[in-house]
């Protein structure tokens, strides 16, 4: 449907500038944007592919010491320690999942309840073998906890750059 809409859009805008300037001048026009929109959707796709997500597994991702803390109403700010095992790859963002589950007590985790889940993606630069401190600030959905509330993540996701 995109293809047929450009397709539709590309023969307005070209009727357009031969009624407007003529055949010559709205040949070369619509040439040279065609030459410049070639250029940047292959400057693009090198970009694209530079950055792919199957470059480094999600198992080469470790965070670690990972907290959550109130900052202020629904806001919450989190750390934790980016470890990048791949040998070879720079890490530069990663996926994550994260969830806030009501515990009857600290101790007790098995009849933990989630009470609210939501998928963040966080810019970091991780070269290889290497490990980043990162703090990220996000807004979560209001909870009232009737226990004890415990912050669990999972990554989704990672993307890195040759």
């Amino acid at each position: 449907m995109a293809w047929i809409l450009l397709v539709v859009a590309l023969a307005l805008v070209t009727g357009y500038l031969i009624i407007t300037f003529g055949y010559r001048t709205s040949i070369i026009i619509f040439l040279v944007t065609l030459v410049l929109g070639l250029v940047l959707i292959i400057w693009y796709a090198e970009f694209y592919e530079g950055t792919r997500s199957d470059l480094i597994s999600t198992e080469q991702i470790n965070l670690v010491n990972f907290k959550v803390d109130v900052t202020y109403g629904n806001s919450y700010q989190m750390f934790a320690r980016v470890l990048n095992g791949s040998p070879e790859h720079v890490l530069t963002a990663v996926g994550l999942e994260l969830n806030a589950s009501d515990c009857p007590s600290k101790e007790e985790d098995q009849n933990c309840v989630i009470v609210g889940q939501q998928e963040q993606e966080i810019q970091i630069v991780v070269p290889a073998r290497q490990a980043r401190d990162i703090t990220h600030q996000f807004i979560f959905p209001p909870m009232r906890p009737q226990g004890h509330l415990v912050w669990n993540f999972r990554i989704q996701y990672v993307k890195a750059q040759k």
